[in-house]
């Protein structure tokens, strides 16, 4: 499901390292620490425009988004990760079960509420 209409959001990045996590951690320990921080999910389309937008990614590096994780039909979840590697920019759906198990230098984007006024 879209967000019903555009907002713009502040999107921050962050790794397990950061999160306390150097060896890495399951998702569901990212996300808590995430939400502990005022971290919150972004939007599902979030992750193919931050894509678009994010050209200088280094080669490597791993984003995930903070998501509400999408069913998929052999069972599970996922969430859409953007990611540089030798052969260009990429965005993918990644397999995030809570159970599933994220590097120390993996990156979790997430966003912050807009204050109102």
């Amino acid at each position: 499901t879209l967000a019903p209409s555009p907002r713009p959001l502040d999107l921050y990045g962050v790794t397990n390292t950061e999160l306390g996590y150097p060896e890495g951690c399951t998702i569901y320990k990212s996300t808590a620490v995430i939400e502990k921080i005022g971290g919150e999910r972004v939007p599902a389309e979030a992750g193919p425009l931050y894509r678009l937008r994010y050209s200088a990614q280094p080669i490597g590096e791993c984003q995930l988004m903070y998501m509400k994780l999408i069913h998929i039909f052999s069972g599970g979840e996922m969430a859409f990760s953007n990611a540089h590697t030798n052969s260009g920019l990429w965005v993918d759906g990644r397999r995030a079960n809570f159970g599933s198990f994220f590097g120390g230098d993996t990156v979790f984007v997430y966003c912050r509420s807009q204050p109102t006024a």
